[in-house]
This record gives structure tokens, sequence and C-alpha cells, in this order.
């Protein structure tokens, strides 16, 4: 679930809307209180998430380990037990790409958040020194 959140949450990040949606509409998630509440609560999911992560890569290297054991030692002669632990295998393997997928995506939101940030900005600054440099020379100075 919060790896689909994520999903469509880079999909609007990166929609092309047109400049006063997109200045209003990052105006309002950067500086609403609720939003900067939602926004800590995501942190500490991340926190947890980064633990299920850990977790996932050491059951990983733990069934692995145990699934070379048995195939060293030839104690594997049952198919229901070459596929008990192949389905073992699989299950860690899952989980540890969706954790780290869920983790990456979460630092791509942020840095993606960040430059459009950084782009509202720019575009501001340079509607106003265009509109700074469109002024008459005349009213600048008095002739001589």
């Amino acid at each position: 679930m919060l790896l689909a959140a994520e999903m469509i949450t880079f999909c609007v990040l990166v929609f092309p809307l047109p400049y006063t949606i997109r200045k209003n509409l990052f105006r309002f998630f950067s500086e609403n209180s609720i939003v900067a509440k939602i926004a800590y609560g995501l942190k500490i999911s991340f926190i947890f998430v980064g633990v299920l992560f850990v977790d996932a890569l050491q059951r990983m290297f733990r069934v692995a380990a145990e699934f070379e054991t048995a195939r060293a030692e030839h104690t594997v002669h049952d198919a229901r037990t070459e596929s008990t632990i192949a389905a073992r295998k699989f299950y860690a393997q899952r989980n540890m790409y969706l954790t780290g997928f869920c983790l990456f995506l979460s630092l791509v939101l942020t840095r993606t958040f960040s430059i459009v940030l950084d782009l509202i900005q720019t575009q501001e600054d340079y509607a106003k020194l265009k509109k700074a440099a469109s002024v008459p020379v005349d009213f600048l100075y008095e002739p001589v």
C-alpha cells in the first residue's frame, strides 16, 4: 500500500501541469501544517520500513545459507522439502525487494519534490528579472 501511494505521488509530482497550478500545489504542500504532520508520520514509517529491510536482508542471507548447507550435505531428498526451501527463499527475496524499492522511492520522491520547488523559485525569479528588464531606461536615468 505504501509503495503504491509513493508511485502515485511520484506520478503527480512529475505530471506536466500549468505553472500556476503547479506553483499553488507545491506551495500548499510545502507550507501547510497538516501536510507537515503527515510527512513527519511518513518519515517515522520509513524508519520502520528500513528496519524491515534489514530484517529481510538477514532472513534472505540465512535462507540462502540454509539452502546451500542442505545442498552441500545432500539432505534434500524430498520434493516437498526442496519446494519449501525454495518458497522461503522466494519470500525472503520478495520482502527484501519490496522494502528496498519502498526506501529508494522515498528518497527519489524527496529529491524530486525539492528539485521542483527549486524550479518554481527559479521561474519566479526569472519572471521578476524579465519584468525589471522591460522597464524603459528613460525612467531610470535623467538626461544630462
